[in-house]
């Protein structure tokens, strides 16, 4: 069985390929380039001269050969392509450096962070001395060390920090900072429901070294110094190393400057004590400073909220955007219309934003329902008595929304949630958005574990987004929703609408989510209205299986080198992922040997070069 799994690497390698471009990559190769023009420009004067020598165009030239002679052009192509060679080698292990620091999902929770509505958090970058915001402005023109931005689940946190990170303002405040030195900056989103190295240290500092040090080619080597070896396969470093490298790297005394920002600290999968040691440590260079962000945690609290100054509270700044947010969620309503005029919608809109207490994922659980009472006409009274109705505590809120889920989908809904998040069951940030078709078709038709499904059940796909979305809501009420892929990188070639499609996700709407659908409380619930036996990684990996067995099925996916990986690749990929996923929880892997069997009848493996 592991013989199989580990069968699978190439077709790993293939999906995370080597690193992307980059400046560093971009100079040396500059370099490079121009060095071997310099060569040729040499060789090609050489060429002139033994020509001139040999062959002269006139008897002046015959004459004047022995008072003047050549000039040896030849002198300086050894030292050129000597350069040029120790320019390779050294292009080429930092190369491997860099690369051995990536891994597959990086950056995929910054980019799975939805962007801030329109004109938001435009308040923080305000200079009126009232705003308490206006610390955060400071600090990034001229302070030091740590500053902490602490908010309550669902606050928004993840949302002000992307656009901190990414805003020309902040950018500008920093260069103040910066003075006459380059400024690098390194960003990190921690991510509960990811990859191992999505919510470690070790993600961490890996992000954190390869951002920085591919903005900092010079220390490249100098860290590289520190490390006894790389690691055996790219991704895989031990702690230890790490550790070093990012001691060489803050101890190197380079004309720079370093801001970086970590998101959701709160979602480490480990010893708190350690990331804020972590943290401490790399903000003790003066070169080095750290906007970070987390729930209120008395452990983060301890650390970095001893200073007012260095700290904001999010959820008591940002009454006037959830304003903002009420209200274009309603104008975006085809209804809105009808009751805009009234003042009572008005103060209704009001009343949302006051009992939100700043958790922007309330109000955005609230305005859906209230959206629906648009939608089935509900008079300013109903609008009024549904937003009563709606329990103020995030939690009580959550199970509202599940207990007001249609019985006709119970059965469904139950096991599509505690799939996605009930017991951490896929393991996956994302699951794919077809696997919900295929699952709902294997139900059915038990044949298509064998068999293979068609296309056809993924019905009209110029219409199957909508569709999948009106499933989901049905299903969930908006604690699942429908996400662009957050495997792969964006592609820039023409795609069918199905191939499209097949790059969608379902996955929770918020952290605070998939901490409650984990509850023993909820998880015992769900399990209730679930078939006997049912176990959700039994039934991604049987779906994953249906998938690679459909060759009209596809999986569009791009691998760094912007090559397109063939689908079946792809689709193997993911179902030996969810075998090792199974094996990881069960030991006796049963399922995992009886699907296995299925696979290589039906596709031999040696058609994967894994014979």
């Amino acid at each position: 069985m592991f013989s199989l799994i580990s069968g699978t690497r190439s077709i790993y390698k293939s999906v995370s390929g080597a690193s992307h471009h980059n400046e560093t990559i971009e100079t040396i190769v500059t370099q490079l380039q121009t060095l071997s023009l310099q060569v040729s420009s040499s060789v090609a004067n050489y060429s002139k001269a033994v020509l001139k020598r040999n062959f002269p165009s006139n008897q002046a030239d015959c004459s004047n050969k022995q008072e003047e002679p050549e000039a040896d052009h030849t002198k300086d192509i050894p030292t050129l392509v000597d350069k040029l060679i120790v320019r390779k080698i050294q292009y080429e292990s930092d190369h491997a450096f860099l690369s051995s620091l990536q891994f597959p999902d990086m950056r995929l929770r910054q980019e799975a962070v939805k962007d801030a509505h329109s004109d938001t958090f435009s308040w923080i970058f305000g200079d009126n001395e009232d705003n308490p915001a206006t610390q955060l402005p400071t600090w990034l023109r001229e302070g030091t060390g740590v500053f902490w931005i602490r908010g309550k689940a669902g606050s928004g946190k993840s949302t002000l920090m992307k656009y901190l990170s990414q805003n020309s303002n902040t950018l500008e405040l920093l260069r103040t900072w910066a003075g006459n030195r380059d400024l690098s900056i390194g960003r990190y989103f921690f991510w509960y429901a990811g990859s191992k190295l999505q919510k470690s240290r070790e993600g961490l500092i890996q992000t954190l070294l390869f951002e920085l040090l591919r903005a900092c080619p010079d220390a490249i080597s100098i860290v590289r110094k520190s490390i006894a070896q790389l690691p055996p396969e790219p991704g895989r470093w031990a702690m230890s190393e790490l550790m070093r490298a990012t001691k060489s790297f803050v101890a190197c005394s380079l004309q720079k400057r370093f801001c970086i920002f970590i998101d959701g600290l709160d979602e480490h999968d480990g010893d708190m004590d350690d990331l804020i040691e972590l943290i401490e440590q790399l903000a003790s260079s003066d070169n080095v400073k750290i906007c970070c962000s987390s729930r209120p945690w008395p452990s983060f609290a301890d650390a970095f909220g001893q200073k007012e100054n260095l700290m904001l509270k999010l959820e008591d700044l940002t009454a006037g955007d959830i304003m903002k947010f009420v209200a274009a969620s309603f104008q975006q309503h085809k209804r809105f219309s009808k009751y805009a005029r009234d003042s009572r919608f008005s103060a209704l809109m009001k009343e949302i934003a006051r009992k939100a207490e700043g958790v922007f994922l309330w109000v955005t659980l609230v305005v859906k329902s209230l959206r629906d009472g648009l939608t089935n006409a509900d008079r300013i009274v109903d609008l009024e008595r549904r937003l009563k109705a709606m329990p103020l505590d995030l939690e009580a809120l959550l199970w509202r929304m599940i207990e007001s889920i249609d019985p006709f989908y119970n059965r469904k809904s139950s096991e599509l949630l505690l799939t996605i998040g009930g017991d951490g069951a896929c393991n996956y940030p994302a699951l794919p958005a077809f696997l919900v078709d295929i699952l709902d078709e294997f139900d059915d038709n038990p044949e298509a574990l064998t068999n293979g499904v068609s296309c056809e059940i993924l019905g009209d796909p110029a219409d199957w987004v909508d569709t999948m979305n009106r499933k989901l809501d049905a299903r969930t009420k908006g604690l699942v929703e429908l996400r662009d892929s957050s495997w792969s990188r964006p592609i820039y070639v023409e795609l069918s609408q199905i191939r499209r499609n097949s790059r969608m996700t379902v996955q929770v709407l918020h952290r605070s989510v998939l901490d409650f659908l984990s509850t023993p409380k909820v998880v015992q619930e769900l399990a209730r209205h679930c078939r006997p036996g049912f176990k959700p990684h039994k039934q991604v990996l049987a779906s994953s299986l249906i998938w690679l067995l459909s060759p009209t099925i596809p999986l569009a996916v791009q691998s760094y080198s912007s090559d397109m990986i063939p689908d079946d690749d792809f689709k193997l990929f993911i179902f030996f992922s969810y075998v090792t996923d199974f094996e990881g929880k069960h030991s006796r892997g049963v399922a995992p040997m009886r699907y296995l069997r299925v696979a290589s009848q039906q596709r031999p493996l040696a058609q994967w070069g894994m014979d």
